[in-house]
């Protein structure tokens, strides 16, 4: 596994408002890459619009 791989399964699960939002901004630009990625972003997406 690459170095940017792992850096990324090493992230910390978001518990705030905050760090999901953090989160979410950090894997923006791989979006185009992750197949399904509006599918699995959406419970983590549907918290920061409280």
């Amino acid at each position: 596994m690459n170095d940017k791989t792992e850096a990324i399964l090493r992230i910390q699960e978001p518990r705030t408002l905050a760090q999901a939002n953090r989160f979410l901004g950090s894997l923006g630009w791989y979006r185009k890459f992750l197949p399904k990625f509006a599918e699995v972003a959406a419970p983590i997406h549907s918290v920061t619009n409280l």
